[in-house]
């Protein structure tokens, strides 16, 4: 078991609320009760002010990252294993489950990214949603340029391709089906109860799996808080429709294993 933590004051998470990497690390915190502020991360904006937190100048930076009472975790798998060693409750990942967990994280990375890559190219084309991503105190005359330099800083920094949409459309699919295979195996040791895709409980693996449909169709907002244009910036219709059943267990998952209103966390 990990060990029982009562932190002197809560750890500070810096992320995106809509990001399928900061859910991962939320679930993850508050699956073991840890407390914690959450701190809306800006692409661009931000990325000053966090160099500095960091204490680095060069090199790449990302979100999430945790700010504990000893050091910075950076990363969502990391601060999930962060979670499982410092938290209470049952463990997201036994030893012996690990080599699986990492292949599923590595399998729902792909999605995430190719779901950055074609929300970012859907922001420049649905109508309201550059505006909707930019923070509140952008005057309203300013936030669509906003929005654009934001996209494009995106895009530069993470190397999106807005040409290949076919390529990352057919990477969705390809994670859904392994999903879909998974959960169709776990079927037969479940006896109709809801599937786990490791091991026959809730993991980690659970989580990321969840979080990858979540760039097809995101989450209800009682779960991600996010705006209808950028709902609709994020959604796949075609692949919905598809993978419905998958979508369906994504549902079931969070209805059981996640808090309503992302949890006990403390907005900053």
């Amino acid at each position: 078991m990990p060990t029982q933590v009562t932190p002197a004051r809560p750890q500070r998470l810096f992320g995106i609320s809509y990001s399928p990497w900061t859910e991962k690390a939320r679930w993850a915190l508050e699956h073991h009760g840890i407390p914690y502020t959450f701190s809306e991360h800006t692409p661009l904006i931000d990325e000053l002010p966090m160099r500095l937190r960091l204490r680095k100048l060069r090199g790449s930076i990302s979100v999430p990252t945790l700010l504990t009472k000893d050091s910075f975790v950076q990363g969502s798998l990391a601060i999930a294993r962060w979670a499982d060693a410092n938290g209470h409750g049952a463990l997201l990942e036994r030893a012996d489950e690990r080599a699986a967990v990492d292949a599923w994280d590595a399998r729902a990375e792909r999605a995430f990214e190719a779901g950055r890559a074609l929300y970012s190219a859907r922001l420049r084309s649905t109508p309201g949603a550059l505006e909707d991503a930019v923070p509140a105190f952008v005057p309203e005359p300013l936030r669509r340029t906003v929005g654009r330099i934001g996209v494009a800083f995106i895009a530069r920094k993470y190397g999106v391709d807005y040409q290949a949409e076919a390529v990352h459309e057919a990477t969705l699919a390809e994670v859904l089906t392994a999903l879909r295979r998974a959960l169709a195996e776990a079927a037969s040791q479940s006896g109709g109860a809801l599937r786990y895709v490791v091991g026959g409980h809730f993991t980690l693996a659970d989580i990321v799996a969840a979080c990858a449909v979540n760039v097809v169709v995101p989450v209800g907002s009682q779960y991600v808080p996010i705006r209808p244009r950028t709902r609709e910036a994020w959604t796949r219709t075609a692949l919905a429709l598809e993978f419905g059943d998958v979508i369906s267990w994504r549902d079931a998952l969070y209805a059981r294993h996640r808090r309503d209103g992302a949890g006990p966390s403390l907005v900053a």
